[in-house]
């Protein structure tokens, strides 16, 4: 099941990044007037089932305007890194033309921001990508205002226009969930007033999407839309649980 699961999430990001979805289509327009909540409900959620927060992520994506040569490819990126100067960039220059640049900004002992900037041939053009992430692994409720202020000032600078957001909140419990993997999924669910769509439910693994009015953001998933997944994992006594909206973007 776990390699299924590293297969599955390997294939969203190949289909992320070339910015477009297989089977789940994106119909809405996500908006930039995010209020930023997703993460601390979620962290409420899973706090209420015992477990112990562990990591959380924002992750942001923009398919940027076609550069027509690499002149203005060179000419884009020294202006995107000027406006950036806490990071610091190195670039990776990939097969077939392809090019990506890193950005990195270590914001505490907590938090790491990175930024990708990937360009690659596109009839006779460069098409480039910018993906933002910040990651911690400590979560404090009292600092989020802060970090979320930081946030919206950062993705100010790095984006223009409407960009693709995705927050995930990891957690883990030391015991086993008595109640039972799939009860305890309903549970979060029920926090958000969620509505299922998929199920997948095994013995030590269950994966649930679901549809909320908790925040507007969605995809879908087939005819029907889905804006939040639950994933929770039993192994050696331990139980991880993973939430994502509107989609998880790290291996769970």
């Amino acid at each position: 099941m776990k390699i299924k699961n590293q297969w599955i999430i390997a294939l969203f990001i190949m289909v992320f990044f070339l910015g477009a979805y297989s089977q789940v289509e994106a119909k809405t327009s996500q908006s930039n007037r995010s209020t930023y909540k997703e993460i601390p409900l979620i962290a409420q959620s899973v706090e209420k089932q015992g477990a112990k927060i562990t990591g959380w992520s924002v992750y942001s994506r923009q398919s940027e305007t076609s550069l027509k040569s690499r002149s203005e490819l060179e000419q884009f990126t020294e202006s995107f890194f000027h406006k950036l100067p806490k990071y610091t960039f190195v670039e990776k220059t990939k097969k077939n033309g392809q090019h990506e640049w890193l950005g990195t900004y270590v914001m505490d002992r907590h938090t790491i921001a990175n930024i990708k900037v990937i360009a690659y041939p596109h009839k006779n053009n460069y098409q480039t990508y910018i993906i933002y992430e910040l990651k911690g692994d400590q979560w404090d409720s009292n600092k989020w205002t802060k970090v979320k202020e930081k946030i919206k000032k950062e993705q100010a600078k790095i984006f223009h226009g409407k960009y693709e957001k995705f927050y995930c909140v990891k957690a883990k419990r030391s015991a086993k969930i008595k109640s039972g993997l799939l009860n305890t999924s309903n549970k979060i669910m029920n926090d958000f007033q969620a509505q299922p769509v998929e199920i997948i439910n095994e013995k030590t693994f269950v994966s649930v999407s679901a549809y909320t009015r908790a925040w507007r953001d969605a995809i879908y998933t087939g005819e029907k839309k889905m804006n939040i997944q639950v994933a929770l994992r039993t192994l050696n006594g331990q139980t991880t649980i993973t939430i994502g909206t509107p989609i998880i973007t790290t291996e769970y």
